[in-house]
């Protein structure tokens, strides 16, 4: 087979982390924000499955691209030119195996079938004949930029004279933002009422599973209790919002819990009557976002007021 000349149209190596020298991209796929499940433990050797055990779950901007390098390479060169290239740029070992030398590290077709997925296995499988001496490795690193997680899963070619393939998949979380939070005025409220019929609050904190409002609530719940006294006849329901961690009771009874709590901080420090507050739990029924990532779940977990 005869390596490719050029790389696949529209890809490009990952702007950091870069190539193998002689290299070329065979395919692959962007995304601008995307979540992903990466193998951080032994499958086993019946597994077919990624858990808690044996995985982490990481999102943001991906690059998931297969690669063919030179006939002359071998998995293990090129496998150690990644790990000593990602240790100079910060990041840390996470898993590492040689798949082929250790049976119970899990078949390599798992591997890149549960970590890389489409399109690196069609291009990369050990049915495809590139499972000879094949290595995987994990590695991240977290800074003030963020959090990057790489996975590299390398094999030699089955047949002789042809040139081995990798796969090489990076996550990038950027940093997140802590001043995104506004505390929106009395009359933001009101024309939200009036165009949205209601306004999400994202300004009143709980730790995990709890219903205990944390210090950090208290600009969001003041500016609920200055409305409340700039429009004396105005009545809220509020609403409790929570994402699908967790089964389907608990995050109902959690969401009732912190309505309740908005409420009772309500009418207990700022004196708004409890005749015009209705706590009420959503639960996971009403979702603003998709719960299939980090961003949309928490889009999710939020205090909706509603005029009555």
């Amino acid at each position: 087979m005869l390596m490719a000349q050029q790389d696949a149209k529209g890809l490009s190596d990952h702007p950091v982390i870069g190539r193998f020298q002689g290299s070329v991209i065979l395919g692959g796929e962007t995304k601008n924000f995307d979540e992903r499940v990466m193998q951080s433990g032994i499958l086993g050797g019946n597994e077919t499955a990624l858990g808690e055990a044996n995985s982490i779950r990481r999102s943001g901007k991906t690059s998931n691209l297969v690669y063919e390098a030179p006939k002359e390479a071998s998995s293990m060169e090129i496998a150690e030119n990644y790990r000593v290239r990602l240790q100079a740029l910060g990041y840390k070992p996470v898993f590492a195996g040689n798949i082929g030398g250790n049976p119970d590290f899990g078949p390599v077709n798992r591997v890149v079938n549960l970590t890389l997925g489409q399109p690196a296995w069609g291009m990369w499988s050990f049915r495809s004949g590139y499972g000879k001496n094949p290595r995987y490795m994990l590695m991240e690193k977290s800074d003030d930029a963020g959090r990057s997680t790489a996975a590299l899963v390398v094999g030699e070619a089955g047949a002789a004279g042809e040139a081995p393939r990798y796969a090489l998949l990076v996550v990038d979380q950027a940093a997140m933002k802590t001043d995104q939070i506004t505390v929106p005025k009395p009359k933001e409220m009101t024309d939200a009422f009036g165009t949205e019929g209601s306004i999400s609050l994202y300004g009143i904190y709980f730790d995990t599973g709890s219903s205990t409002l944390k210090p950090e609530s208290a600009p969001t719940l003041q500016a609920i209790a200055d409305l409340m006294k700039e429009q004396t006849k105005l009545s809220l329901i509020v609403v409790g919002h929570t994402d699908d961690v967790g089964g389907f009771a608990a995050n109902l009874e959690l969401s009732r819990a912190r309505a309740k709590a908005v409420v009772a901080a309500l009418t207990s420090k700022h004196q708004v009557p409890s005749g015009r507050l209705l706590p009420f739990g959503a639960g996971m029924a009403a979702p603003a976002a998709p719960n299939t990532t980090d961003a949309g779940r928490a889009k999710n977990r939020r205090v909706e007021l509603v005029p009555q």
